[in-house]
């Protein structure tokens, strides 16, 4: 799971257990994210039109 907020980071947590499994910075509060699982791709957007994308290695 994927979750954003205002405190301009991004966290990616293991369901099964809820614990965080790492942390990541964006520009501003974030808005919005898209993540594909499968290809290890994820999106951030804030309200002042940056983007971000990270593909997990």
């Amino acid at each position: 799971m994927v979750s954003g907020g205002q405190d301009k980071t991004i966290k990616l947590w293991k369901v099964e257990t809820g614990r965080e499994i790492c942390t990541l910075s964006h520009f501003n509060s974030v808005e919005s994210l898209a993540f594909i699982f499968n290809g290890g791709w994820l999106a951030a957007a804030d309200d002042s039109g940056n983007i971000k994308i990270w593909r997990r290695s």
